[in-house]
């Protein structure tokens, strides 16, 4: 397996300790069948069976990385199908086309921030990048939904995004080990491995506690 599959298994084990943990390696020698998928538990760089085998990272041939709600995070599967009871990404739902103008994005990033940074997980691909988001309200609040949307700009100024799809809040709190898809007053939560090849805007739904309603979002320029 590639060197970097190897790294970047490493680091979801260090940033996302939640996600479940699959490696299927080789019995004996080099020419034997791969055992079925096995979830482990990763620990410094080494991997623990059910059964107590320690193994090092170093010895995994294929890997499947998979979010609390199922989906795969990051995998190598060889000619392995996926580990039972997973799924790839499961894309988002189609909406009707919604204009979001810069100001109301301005407004909500006042109640909760959006912004990006260097993948933790692919850090030298800038279609890679962590995306955070910060409750500067003292209450919790739930991601409704959200979305990537286009953007459109007049010069340097940002005109307004288009979402035309929207992905669930369960989605929501699985990618950025959020629980119930909320965000307590005053916390953060991330998600360190969001795609999207740039310039693209993110939009978040947001309900308050009273249900008031506000969408937030951040541009991830080029």
């Amino acid at each position: 397996m590639r060197r970097d599959a190897l790294e970047r298994l490493r680091r979801l084990a260090l940033h996302r300790p939640d996600c479940t943990f699959y490696v299927a390696v080789p019995l004996r020698g080099l020419f034997r069948r791969a055992r079925q998928w096995e979830a482990v538990r990763v620990v410094e760089g080494t991997l623990t069976f059910s059964s107590g085998e320690v193994i090092d990272v170093d010895q995994v041939r294929r890997f499947a990385v998979v979010y609390p709600n199922g989906e795969i995070v990051e995998c190598e599967l060889g000619n392995l199908g996926l580990p039972p009871g997973t799924s790839s990404l499961v894309l988002p739902d189609e909406v009707a086309p919604r204009r979001i103008d810069a100001e109301t994005l301005a407004a909500g990033q006042r109640r909760v921030a959006v912004s990006f940074t260097p993948s933790l997980i692919r850090p030298d691909d800038r279609s890679y990048y962590t995306t955070t988001l910060r409750n500067d309200t003292a209450a919790p609040v739930r991601i409704e939904s959200f979305a990537p949307a286009d953007v459109f700009q007049d010069g340097a100024r940002l005109v307004a995004v288009v979402a035309n799809s929207r992905y669930r809040a369960d989605q929501f709190a699985a990618w950025y080990a959020a629980p119930g898809a909320t965000i307590a007053g005053g916390a953060s939560v991330r998600d360190v491995s969001n795609w999207g090849q740039p310039p693209v805007a993110w939009v978040y739904d947001v309900v308050l506690e009273s249900g008031e309603r506000f969408t937030t979002g951040g541009v991830v320029c080029s």
